[in-house]
């Protein structure tokens, strides 16, 4: 005979001071590193606005020690994970140009080419750009414009700056990164940047 179900209420959670402490400075702690480390836990306006959340509601002792971390741990796992998928999308597209690159370097077959294409893997995105500053091909040079940004991003990934407006420094907003993932500006810089290139376009014209 199965157990008979029985009903478990809710647990109250009672105010604590000394949990209204802990939290305190645990709280106080995170905005430290928050401010001074920005890229660990404030990586976009998604994730930086849930830690936020966390903070004040941990602040609020509304939550018990266990139930905060959590959260915490969870917000700091959100973004780890956010920031590998980037990563992994930029190494698939810097594979997909080198081969690219390799391919239109075959259609000019010059001595240069020859000799870059001979040790294209094994060179840097700065190697290929200076050995192929010369070429007027228009394929290898959109092909070179985009690894160089593609690279650049992959950098900003390990020095843990990758998803910060190069502008104002803010969060850059999650659905600009996903439509492309070497954007450099949040949507508002994005905007100003976009306006004075056009006028200046209007005043040299």
């Amino acid at each position: 005979m199965a157990p008979a179900a029985c009903a478990v209420a809710s647990p109250v959670i009672k105010e604590d001071p000394s949990y209204r402490q802990e939290i305190s400075r645990t709280a106080k702690k995170l905005q430290n590193n928050l401010n001074r480390e920005q890229q660990n836990f404030n990586f976009n306006s998604l994730v930086g606005q849930q830690l936020i959340c966390v903070i004040s509601l941990g602040r609020s002792a509304f939550y018990t020690r266990r139930d905060w971390l959590r959260r915490v741990i969870m917000v700091t796992k959100q973004h780890s994970a956010q920031l590998e998928r980037f990563k992994k999308t930029l190494e698939s597209e810097h594979q997909l140009l080198i081969a690219d690159l390799a391919m239109a370097l075959n259609t000019i077959d010059t001595d240069n080419s020859r000799n870059v294409l001979a040790t294209i893997k094994s060179l840097s995105c700065d190697d290929l750009v200076e050995l192929l500053a010369d070429e007027e091909c228009p394929e290898v040079n959109r092909t070179l414009k985009r690894l160089r940004a593609v690279d650049a991003s992959l950098c900003q990934t390990e020095l843990g700056l990758y998803g910060f407006c190069a502008d104002c420094e803010k969060p850059i907003e999650l659905e600009m990164l996903q439509r492309d993932a070497t954007v450099q500006r949040c949507y508002a810089c994005d905007q100003i940047h976009r306006h004075v290139l056009k006028n200046n376009k209007r005043i040299l014209l």
